[in-house]
């Protein structure tokens, strides 16, 4: 295949304020097909409302064209064929974002607070669609998922993250990241499920969505979550905390939680035994995950880290039908060559006086 494109940015700064615009156009030639494009552009701005709280303001239009995988892979899934769709249009659509950020500094902490809101719209989006086919053959027929373009999706959710380092004392440094975000996506071309068409009530369906009742009755679920994206976790959170002793012993820990998984297609209850059964008897419960870490930096090229994934053992199925994982562990030795491999914070402190 064959890849190109262009782009162009700017950006205005005045006072408080930092503009940015800008435009891209890319073009994909895949075996002789040509993917046709047109410009996509963007326009952001920045406004420092008071010392270290800045708003920013955004809206920028999409442009995916299908992956490899999705328009030529043919493979097997727990007995269920995917199959590969070389028709698929590239995605199109735009994003908008409100959102909020303050610099932090307490005591020898330095860090930043971010919050945001966002809606996505998308045409033809890409999604996996269950259907099956006639065989010439026994069995006679195939069930069979592929990816395929739907008509339109609609987007919303928000998210917030505290990041940031510090120190305790001269010897103890600490780098911490923790994040949430909520998404509620739907299919606009399913009937289903609430009217999502106009934006104020899809709005407000995002909120009537954010907790749901857990309901046993498969009838009465399948009623609550009408016309929600399938795969989708719409709860997300992570947490990652490094301490570094003496600059050169480490030790970390990292939490991850992804709620119930609100949509799948019905077909893997015919074809994943008791997969239904599970999900109704963990409706609601989400995903743990635990990870911890710990290790020496004997220079800072060399470094020896000892690794536990899954501490405690949980049952997880991240992915439907593919179980995660038990708990492992792993001895890693790292070496940078011709590197400089010297622990460096992402985050900057903010400027004295704050």
């Amino acid at each position: 295949g064959d890849y190109g494109g262009g782009f162009i940015q700017g950006r205005l700064s005045y006072k408080f304020m930092t503009v940015n615009v800008g435009a891209r156009e890319e073009y994909v030639h895949e075996d002789s097909v040509i993917t046709p494009t047109v410009p996509v552009f963007s326009v952001g701005a920045s406004f420092e409302i008071r010392k270290y709280n800045n708003i920013r303001l955004s809206f920028s239009q999409s442009f995916r064209v299908p992956s490899i995988a999705e328009r030529y892979v043919n493979y097997t899934l727990s007995g269920v064929q995917i199959l590969p769709n070389t028709s698929l249009k590239p995605e199109r659509g735009f994003t908008t974002e409100l959102g909020y950020k303050r610099t932090l500094k307490i005591g020898n902490w330095y860090g930043f607070f971010d919050a945001s809101a966002f809606l996505t719209q998308f045409k033809n989006m890409i999604e996996f669609v269950f259907d099956s086919r006639s065989l010439p053959t026994y069995p006679y027929y195939q069930l069979y998922f592929q990816s395929r373009n739907i008509a339109k999706a609609r987007i919303f959710g928000w998210e917030f993250s505290i990041s940031g380092h510090g120190h305790i004392g001269p010897n103890v440094d600490i780098e911490t990241m923790i994040g949430y975000t909520y998404f509620y996506g739907v299919n606009l071309n399913d009937t289903t499920g609430p009217n999502n068409n106009n934006v104020f009530t899809f709005i407000k369906n995002a909120f009537t969505h954010y907790t749901l009742p857990t309901a046993k009755s498969d009838y009465v679920w399948d009623s609550i979550t009408a016309g929600v994206l399938k795969y989708r976790n719409p709860h997300q959170f992570k947490a990652d905390i490094d301490v570094i002793f003496f600059k050169r012993y480490h030790l970390g820990t990292s939490i991850q939680y992804y709620s119930y998984m609100t949509q799948i297609d019905p077909v893997f209850g015919l074809q994943v035994p008791g997969i239904m059964e599970y999900r109704r008897e963990t409706r609601n419960k989400g995903e743990f995950f635990w990870d911890l870490r710990t290790g020496c930096d004997f220079n800072r090229n060399i470094s020896l880290n000892f690794i536990v994934k899954n501490v405690l053992n949980n049952y997880t199925v991240f992915r439907i039908a593919r179980p995660d994982p038990p708990r492992s562990f792993t001895v890693q030795l790292v070496v940078n060559l011709g590197g400089m491999g010297k622990r460096v914070s992402n985050i900057a402190p903010p400027a004295a006086g704050m």
